[in-house]
């Protein structure tokens, strides 16, 4: 009855806390502080002890290298190296000359594999997106095009790395898979995604119209 009543308890912690770093009458709240506040309920209420706090050695594991990933990809954009990045890959691209299909294809996937660098698709794609996007235009890109494959990049990325979104490292906290094959996998999977992009999506979108 106990473990059922601090089942119950969790839970609508879990719940009042979502609805406190998403929205609270109006006011968002900084995540950290949320998820600190709601620590300190759940210990202050005895739902857990803090010895079962310590016991989730997964959870502290992810807590130490994804906040160090997190940070660094954060300073990478506050000093402006993304940027600088992306707009020499765009340099590079004008420079070879290239067609227009041949610069989507090539900036897409420097956009797509630059992620390998990001511990947050959000940072990436809030430090890389307008730049690439600017640079395939300037070069010819079609627009319509070009926005739809960079988009599809986006979701792509989020399966390289085991920290290429904020949910990869829990799930791969659980250890059901390792390091090696997650990368292997991830990579495996952008390659068939690219193939279906070129083989298939560029027929279709030249049916709709979009180039």
């Amino acid at each position: 009855m106990v473990k059922k009543s601090c089942s119950v308890f969790l839970s609508r912690f879990y719940f009042y806390g979502l609805e406190l770093w998403a929205c609270f009458f109006g006011i968002s709240l900084d995540a950290t502080s949320v998820a600190l506040l709601g620590l300190s309920l759940v210990l202050i209420s005895g739902v857990l002890t803090f010895g079962e706090v310590l016991a989730e050695k997964a959870a502290w594991n992810i807590l130490v290298w994804f906040s160090a990933l997190v940070m660094m990809a954060t300073l990478l954009g506050k000093l402006g190296v993304t940027q600088f990045l992306a707009e020499a890959l765009g340099e590079f691209a004008s420079a070879m000359g290239l067609g227009e299909i041949s610069i989507i294809i090539f900036l897409s996937l420097a956009f797509l594999y630059t992620h390998y660098f990001f511990a947050s698709t959000t940072a990436h794609i809030s430090a890389m997106f307008f730049v690439f996007y600017s640079a395939g235009l300037a070069l010819g890109a079609p627009p319509l095009l070009y926005a739809f494959i960079m988009i599809a990049s986006g979701n792509v990325m989020m399966a390289l790395t085991h920290y290429a979104t904020g949910t990869a490292p829990v799930i791969f906290g659980t250890g059901y898979v390792t390091l090696k094959k997650w990368w292997s996998i991830g990579f495996v999977i952008s390659i068939v995604d690219i193939v279906v992009m070129i083989a298939v999506g560029l027929f279709w979108w030249k049916i709709l119209g979009f180039y």
